[in-house]
Order: structure tokens, then C-alpha cells, then sequence
């Protein structure tokens, strides 16, 4: 009684919390902090108590669904004569052991059964016998558990999921299977096997039009798009409704108007089509070939894996893009490495804020394009007029680079003002802080989630684009020297300074490269690149490296080297700049000339020899003249370069190369992560660019975080192939990113 009571208040306590957030309590180790972090641990272990009863009792109901196929075959012995109905047989029945043996091991971890092994030592029989009768009770039953799994999962809020997923996220550990962070992640959906829920399924696309094709009974799907889908919303939400009574089969509760659509497109996903015509086919093979292309697999059908999950509010149309974007953000923060993108309540919300956000993201698709394509125009006229007077831009590519400049302003402010706005919005008004206090949480909060080296290049990109823009407008504009206020007078400001144009390609370049890597045959394969040079073990290494070339480079530079020197030596200047070049691509790129580096040319010594009348031969050296060395530093500069391509080129270099071969192995078993990863943070982006979208008077009240005060209950169904969902070395390695 004791333990239920306390359940009870623990669940209360958690779903009365407020919408707002305590951004500075949760990301720190203070005394507030812990409490809430331990509020936090509670919560993951008693979702995960629940969880586990819910898999227990579906493993149980799918035994029984294969005991009753095994009785089939009983009734109609005769059949196994035939061989694929043996090997079907032979199939079930090792189906049957395994869910046996899998039954019985739990039933023997369970309390009732641990306690009769170590009771007797401490407690008596009657003591035991009361405790044993209440965790034998009908309450704690697999059943209840499940039923309570789904209605303690109903009620979580999207505001308490941000909360506990930020609160674990600041543990150590945190990317490991057994973190608190991930058992909370992977407690809010349950995997099901086909056979068990294959009635379920379908009544509901029967629930969602007259006609319903007929469902194989194999499990085998054929492969849409993308490797995981949402089917739909069950309004079902206790055991008896999702595993009914084969006697009973009526007992079933009918979808809204507003969901059947969603089951109909799932007809699509678990049925066969039949193909009649040529036109059929050809769009079967055409959608085999794009999966192909742009999802990497090249497979027709896949073994499909089914789950549902209670957390509706954080799927659900009710949830305001507001609410979308911080439980994105809350995903996001959990860390490259960690396993919020390969379960599936993380890939369905990362898919739910990408479907939102799907025509911002075409829109900087073809804003990129633009830009680059633009810039061709403008740099091949840059080139051609400073070989050629008289050449101009065409108009309509000055107009067209003003606009996308404006654009990409645009983008940038209106996507920082809201990164802030929603951490301002969430932590303003909490209970304990005033509102100028919590906008000032919200200021602090958004700063330190948003400092990342990603998004600190990101940033430097965009600026520099701006700056570039705004220079340009102002030469055609505002410039005193313009007297003819024209766009064509705006050119000149990249005839005067054609470095800036050359940094500004190769800027833009980057971008559009980068927004490539969402196509998933492209950034499956490249994100784990990127990201094993971004890791810390990697810059710090470069960093390091950065000092051992400075080193290099001052100990060259005190040698009196004339060219080295110059009439009026600078640290600015080409004599210093040529004598750092001279250094890295020693140290660096292993490309040296000793006389070079003494500051020497070499001297061609030749000799024209006539054999006859028509030819001759010429004959002699290129050599340095050795009266020009110097006893100062002649073998001094030897001596330093023995040292300096031995430790620095061969060695400190080879050394960087296996640590960046290492860290990509590992960021390569977690391809899959790392580019969801990489997905939602670009889906995060377009969020807040959406959510600036939305500050207009007639839908004010969602920006601000107000949803439609709907509170579903129910499941929502997905199907997926778990090989491409999660990767192959779940939890084999551990990254160096901390």
C-alpha cells in the first residue's frame, strides 16, 4: 500500500507541473537541479516498470496467438505432408519455444519468485506470504501495466518531456544503453510482432472505408519511400481493445472521421496492390528506382516491424509547432552520439517537424541553388570585365542577388529572434522567478543550448553573407561617389575588392553542399565524416598541432634570412606572410627546397657543345653556389628541418590520421543517428523560421505556445524495418565525444 500510495503521488506530482521551465536549473548541478534530476529518475523507472509489464504481456499474447496457429495445425494433421506446410510447422514451433523460454525467464526474475529465494534468511512466512499476495494481485498484473503504461503515457505533456529528457541529457553517461535518458526514450514504445496485431490493424483501415484489400499474412511489406511511416491514431488505449477476444471480435471501439485518412494511406503500406496495366508497373519500378536514388535501398520489400506508443500529445495534430520545436530541441541536445533518432517515438517526431517545415525547406533548397547559381553569372563577368573594359552584369542578375540577399537576412534574424523568443517563452513567469528574471533565464538559456561549434560556423557564414549584401547595396546606393544611384554602380564594390566575391563562391558553395547531406544516400555516408573531424579528440588535436607550427614558424623566422626580412619588415606584411608558407608547407604538406628555405636561388651553370653543323648539345647543373652559404645559419636551418619533418610531418601528422581514422569508425557505426541527427537539426532550424512565419494576429496564440487545449488518449501505430532504423553497433562502442 505503501509503494502504490507513493506511485500515485509521484504521478501527480509530475503531471501537475507547469508549462514553464527552469532552463538554469535543469542544465546545472545545483540543489534544484538534483531534485528535479531525481524527480526525473523516478519517473524513468517507474515508466520503465510499466513498460516492462506491457512487454511481458505481449509476449504473452503472442504466444497465444502462436499456440492457437499451432492448434490449426493440429485439427488438419494431415496437412504436414505437404512440405511448405512443414517447414511452416517447424517455424512455429521454434517460434513457440523461444516465446516460452522467454515467458518463463521472466516469470522467474519476477519479485514473487526472487523473494521466495532470499526471504527465508530474515523474514517470516507470514510476512512473506502477505507480500507475495500483494504483488500476485490483479493491480499489478501484466494487463494492468499495460493499461496503465498507456494512460500515464497519455498524460505526458510535451512540456514535461522537454523537462526530463533536459534534465538526464547533463548526466554522464548519457550516451551509453543503460543511461537513465536512454531507458526513458525507449520506455515510451512498445515493439509488436505481426501475427499478435494483425486483427487490430485490420479493423482499423476496414473502420476507414468500405473496400479492404487483403492483408498477407507473412509480415513482408513492401518498401515506401523512407524506412518509417505512421500508420495512424488508435483511439483504443487498454489491452483487451488493442489484443481482443477471437470470441469477442466486436469489441472495438470506431475511429473518428479525421483519422480514416490516414488508415487508408495505411492500406497502401500493408497491402499488396494488384497490377493490371503497363502503367501500374511502370510506377512500381519508378518508385523502386527513387527509393534507390535518394533513400539508399534498393530492396522492393522488407520484413516489417510494428509499434505504438501512448505519448500522443508529443505526435499529435493538437500540438502546436511551438511545442514541436522545443521537444525537438530537447532531442537535438541529447548528443550526437545518443539514441533519440533511432527509436521510434524520436524518428516520429523528427518526421512529424520535417512534414511541418516541408516548404521552408524546399524554399532554402532553391534559395541556395539561386544564390550559386547567380554568383556564376556575377564571377564570370568579374572576369571578364578585368580583361576586357566594357563587359557589365546583366541586370536581372544584380536584382535577382539583391533579393536573395535580402532573403538570406531575413531568414537569419527572423530564425535568431525566435531561438530566443522560445526559450524566453518557456522560461518566463516560472514559479521562481519573476517574469524579468525568466526572460533573463530564457536569454541565458538559449545562448549556452545554442553554442556549438556547428552553429557557431553556421552563424559566421550567414554574417558574412549579410555583410557582403549590405556593402554591395551601399556602393550602388548610398556611396557619396555614386552619382547615378544605379544597381549597375553596386558591381564595383566586387571590381574593387574581387577577394570578397571569391570568399563570398566559395561561402555559398559550402551551404548548398551542406543542405545535400539531407538526401539520405548523401548524408548517411558523409555525416559521420563531418562529424568525426568536429569531435573534440580532433580539434583539440588541431589545436595543438596550431601551437607546434607557431613554434616551427618562430624559430625559423629569428634566422637573418634577407628575403625573409625585407626594407620594412611587418607582421602583416608578404615578407612575413611568404615566411609562414614556407613553414606549413614543410610541417604541413611535407613540400620543402632546403635552398628555399636558406633564403637562396639556385644557379643554372650550362655549356653549349657543337657536335656538327646542324646540332649541338648544351650541358650543365642547377645547383646552389656554395660560396653563398652562410656560417650562421646554413646548418642550423638543416639541423631544424631534420627536427621539424621528423616530429611535425611524419610523425604528429601520421598521428592525426589514425585518430581521424578512429573517430570515424566510430561515427561510421552510427550512421544512422548521426544523420537523423543531422535531419533534425535542420528541421529545427525551419521550425523557428515557421514559427516566425506564424506572427500574424490570426495565429498569435499557437506561437505563443498555446495549443488547442485538446488532450488526446490512445495509441499512435508505426510501421518500420528495425535493420534501418536503428544501426548495427547499438551500443558496441563507446564514442570519444565526451
Amino acid at each position: 500500500e505503501t509503494l502504490t500510495d507513493a506511485e500515485s503521488h509521484n504521478s501527480s506530482e509530475t503531471h501537475d507541473q507547469s508549462a514553464t521551465i527552469a532552463w538554469l536549473d535543469l542544465l546545472s548541478s545545483s540543489n534544484a537541479g538534483e531534485k528535479v534530476r531525481q524527480n526525473a529518475r523516478e519517473l524513468t523507472g517507474e515508466y520503465c516498470y510499466l513498460h516492462e509489464g506491457a512487454q511481458q504481456y505481449h509476449a504473452k499474447k503472442h504466444l497465444e496467438c502462436v499456440q492457437e496457429e499451432l492448434k490449426e495445425f493440429a485439427k488438419k494433421p494431415e496437412a504436414l505432408k505437404d512440405r511448405r506446410q512443414l517447414l511452416e510447422f517447424q517455424d512455429l514451433v521454434k517460434e513457440h519455444n523461444n516465446l516460452q523460454k522467454a515467458v518463463e525467464k521472466t516469470s522467474e526474475e519476477s519479485p514473487v519468485t526472487e523473494l521466495e529465494m532470499l526471504a527465508p534468511g530474515f523474514l517470516e512466512l507470514q510476512e512473506v506470504a502477505q507480500i507475495r499476495r500483494v504483488l500476485a494481485s490483479d493491480e499489478l498484473k501484466e494487463e494492468n501495466r499495460f493499461n496503465d503504461w498507456v494512460r500515464e503515457l497519455n498524460q505526458m505533456s510535451p512540456m514535461q518531456f522537454v523537462q526530463t529528457t533536459t534534465v538526464l541529457s547533463v548526466e554522464a553517461g548519457k550516451e551509453k544503453m543503460d543511461s537513465n535518458l536512454h531507458r526513458f526514450i525507449q520506455s515510451l514504445s512498445l515493439d509488436l510482432e505481426w501475427p499478435s496485431v494483425r486483427e487490430r490493424l485490420e479493423h482499423l483501415m476496414g473502420c476507414s472505408g468500405p473496400e479492404v484489400p487483403e492483408v498477407d499474412q507473412t509480415g513482408w511489406k513492401r518498401q515506401m519511400g523512407q524506412d518509417f511511416h505512421l500508420l495512424g491514431y488508435d483511439p483504443g488505449c487498454s489491452a483487451p481493445e488493442i489484443y481482443p477476444n477471437r470470441k469477442e471480435p466486436n469489441k472495438f471501439k470506431r475511429i473518428q472521421m479525421e483519422e480514416r485518412a490516414q488508415w487508408k494511406a495505411a492500406k497502401r503500406r500493408l497491402t499488396f496492390p494488384d497490377v493490371k496495366t503497363f502503367r501500374d508497373s511502370f510506377k512500381l519500378i519508378t518508385r523502386h528506382v527513387f527509393n534507390r536514388l535518394f533513400f539508399g535501398d534498393g530492396n522492393a520489400v522488407y520484413s516489417a516491424s510494428f509499434c505504438v506508443t501512448p505519448a500522443v500529445q508529443l505526435l499529435s495534430e493538437n500540438t502546436s509547432d511551438y511545442e514541436l520545436t522545443l521537444v525537438l530541441k530537447s532531442l537535438v541536445d541529447m548528443g550526437h552520439f545518443s539514441y533519440g533518432f533511432v527509436t521510434p517515438v524520436g524518428r516520429a517526431v523528427l518526421e512529424l517537424a520535417f512534414s511541418r517545415a516541408n516548404l521552408i525547406r524546399w524554399t532554402h533548397a532553391i534559395k541556395d541553388f539561386l544564390y550559386v547559381f547567380v554568383l556564376v553569372f556575377m564571377g564570370h563577368t568579374l572576369r571578364e570585365s578585368s580583361l576586357t573594359n566594357g563587359v557589365e552584369c546583366p541586370v536581372w542578375a544584380l536584382y535577382l542577388f539583391v533579393m536573395l540577399a535580402l532573403l538570406v537576412a531575413l531568414n537569419f534574424i527572423s530564425k535568431l529572434l525566435t531561438e530566443i523568443f522560445i526559450f524566453v517563452r518557456s522560461a518566463a513567469g516560472c514559479g521562481s522567478c519573476s517574469c524579468r528574471k525568466g526572460i533573463l533565464t530564457g536569454i541565458i538559456a538559449a545562448v549556452s543550448k545554442h553554442a556549438t561549434t556547428w552553429n557557431v560556423l553556421t552563424v559566421a557564414a550567414e554574417l558574412f553573407s549579410i555583410w557582403v549584401s549590405v556593402k554591395f547595396i551601399w556602393k550602388g546606393h548610398w556611396d557619396l561617389d555614386n552619382i547615378q544611384d544605379s544597381i549597375e554602380h553596386s558591381f564595383k564594390f566586387f571590381k574593387e575588392y574581387p577577394a570578397t566575391m571569391s570568399s563570398l563562391v566559395l561561402i555559398r558553395w559550402t551551404i548548398l553542399s551542406t543542405s545535400f547531406l539531407q538526401v539520405e544516400q548523401v548524408g548517411r555516408n558523409m555525416v559521420p565524416v563531418v562529424i568525426a573531424v568536429c569531435q573534440p579528440a580532433s580539434l583539440f588535436f588541431l589545436f595543438f598541432l596550431g601551437f607546434m607550427i607557431s613554434a616551427a614558424f618562430h624559430a625559423y623566422y629569428v634566422f637573418p634570412i634577407e628575403e625573409n626580412v625585407g626594407d620594412k619588415a611587418h607582421w602583416l606584411d608578404n615578407h612575413v606572410f611568404n615566411t609562414f608558407l614556407k613553414v606549413f608547407r614543410l610541417t604541413v604538406l611535407g613540400d620543402f627546397d632546403l635552398a628555399e628555405l636558406e633564403g637562396l636561388d639556385d644557379t643554372v651553370t650550362a655549356q653549349l657543345t657543337k657536335l656538327n653543323r646542324t646540332s649541338s648539345e648544351i650541358s650543365g647543373s642547377v645547383d646552389v653556389d656554395s660560396s653563398d652559404w652562410t656560417d650562421q645559419y646554413h646548418r642550423a636551418v638543416r639541423y631544424q628541418f631534420l627536427i621539424l619533418s621528423m616530429v611535425i610531418t611524419v610523425v604528429v601528422m601520421n598521428v592525426y590520421i589514425g585518430l581521424l581514422g578512429e573517430l570515424y569508425q566510430q561515427a561510421e557505426k552510427r550512421s544512422r543517428q548521426l544523420y537523423n541527427h543531422y535531419r533534425a537539426t535542420c528541421a529545427y532550424r525551419h521550425m523557428c523560421e515557421r514559427l516566425a512565419l506564424c506572427f500574424l494576429p490570426n495565429k498569435l496564440g499557437i506561437c505563443c505556445g498555446e495549443s488547442s487545449g485538446k488532450t488526446d488518449s490512445g495509441l499512435y501505430w508505426f510501421i518500420y524495418n528495425k535493420k534501418l532504423l536503428t544501426d548495427d553497433e547499438d551500443g558496441d562502442s563507446d564514442s570519444k565525444s565526451d
